[in-house]
């Protein structure tokens, strides 16, 4: 591992744990109780597979740079359908903490395109 990735890794770990850290006392200070497991399991996959698609781009860019564009952006649509996969799946199975389990997931990718985008670009100017 080289040390942008470690950087990077370090930078999600990071982000993992005040995300969540964020949303649990969210739970005591609303009206009625709510089930934040779903954060739990969610947070922690988004940062799995933006680490490992982000890893699999960082090999990408030491190649020939014209196709970095296209990897990049066939990159993106994976991740975009292991993400709808996912979020159908639990959507039809556990109807019950969808609203908590979809804005959690998300926030998670919110967050965690924010830090590959500008851990990419960072890279990709050295």
């Amino acid at each position: 591992m080289n040390a942008a990735f470690k950087k990077f890794v370090l930078y999600s770990l990071v982000s993992c744990l005040v995300l969540i850290m964020g949303i649990w006392p969210l739970s005591f200070f609303t009206d009625k109780q709510i089930d934040i497991t779903p954060v739990f399991f969610v947070v922690p996959f988004v940062m799995i597979i933006t680490i490992i698609f982000h890893s699999y781009l960082l090999q990408a860019s030491k190649s020939d740079p014209k196709t970095f564009v296209g990897k990049f952006i066939a990159s993106s649509g994976l991740k975009l359908m292991i993400y709808l996969t996912v979020i159908v799946f639990y959507i039809v199975w556990y109807q019950y903490n969808s609203k908590v389990f979809l804005t959690a997931f998300l926030i998670s990718y919110i967050v965690f395109t924010f830090i590959e985008v500008v851990f990419i670009l960072i890279h990709l100017k050295k």
